[in-house]
């Protein structure tokens, strides 16, 4: 059962004015403890981390809402959600909130974010948590152009639509949790972030730009260099009924790490949401080891 009060009454809302954007999230106000960075994943938001807070309370906690996701500022007009900016994005938090040597825990895209943070900025990481994420989504140099094809013909498809509405906020709630794992319990915590009421009903607060097809990616040997360049541990939650390739890239990747710990724990994708206090429980059994 999940402690909603008590997840609550750790909460605080918050808000990053970086140079370029804006962004939204929340903490547990612990200054002056191990800093640790909260970073969600694709088309979710902050609140997946929310009933991990009070689980976490021997730190100073901020989990933030990724440009374009939940309650944080959406890119302007003539920009895009590219890979490397949301790297650049977290890179700036972390000079703004000047915390010195930091710890992250990223779930799902956000782990793909952390790692590329890890090898960017090496000397503030002190770990990143990968929870069911390893290794980056890439393209072979010979399917740039098909990459690039799709990517621009996306955007073009996408120009001009207008957010799908949801007449009632059980219909939003219904069509989220029929195209996850998530059960309504969990899936209404994201929706606090990720939908916002109007006079006609209901719209998703994401930017519509953030489901258009990547135009670029990284090649598999741009991303094993990368990951060659993390000189922190990582610590590998990987979810007993995960994404398959989250399983695949274990194979791949695992190698590339200098100093990876690899744990499985019991739920899907989402396995930090299913089960909070266990996978708060490996991610302080290993910064504290």
């Amino acid at each position: 059962m999940l402690n909603l009060q008590k997840a609550n009454e750790a909460l605080k809302e918050t808000s990053f004015k970086l140079p370029h954007i804006t962004l939204a999230g929340f903490t547990n106000n612990n200054i002056g403890k191990p800093p640790l960075l909260l970073l969600h994943g694709w088309l979710d938001n902050a609140g997946s981390f929310e009933t991990m807070l009070p689980y976490l309370n021997q730190y100073h906690v901020i989990a933030v809402d990724l440009p374009g996701h939940g309650l944080s500022q959406h890119r302007s007009l003539d920009a895009h959600y590219h890979f490397v900016d949301w790297v650049y994005d977290v890179c700036q938090l972390i000079e703004h909130l000047q915390w010195g040597c930091l710890s992250i825990v990223g779930h799902s895209m956000g782990g793909m974010i952390a790692t590329v943070v890890a090898a960017t900025v090496p000397t503030k990481i002190k770990n990143i948590v990968l929870i069911d994420s390893i290794g980056l989504i890439t393209t072979p140099p010979t399917d740039t152009c098909e990459q690039l094809r799709q990517g621009v013909n996306s955007r073009i498809r996408l120009s001009g639509k207008s957010k799908p509405r949801h007449p009632t906020f059980e219909s939003a709630l219904q069509a989220r949790v029929f195209v996850g794992d998530l059960k309504e319990e969990q899936v209404t915590i994201l929706l606090k972030r990720g939908l916002e009421a109007c006079n006609d009903g209901y719209y998703w607060r994401s930017d519509q730009r953030l489901r258009t097809h990547s135009a670029m990616r990284f090649s598999f040997e741009q991303a094993t260099n990368l990951i060659n360049n993390i000189q922190c541990p990582v610590l590998l939650i990987e979810g007993e009924h995960g994404a398959k390739m989250v399983k695949s890239n274990r194979i791949l990747y695992q190698t590339h790490f200098a100093d990876l710990h690899c744990k499985q724990m019991p739920g899907g994708h989402h396995c930090h949401m299913e089960h909070p206090e266990a996978a708060a429980q490996l991610v302080n059994d290993f910064i504290y080891r």
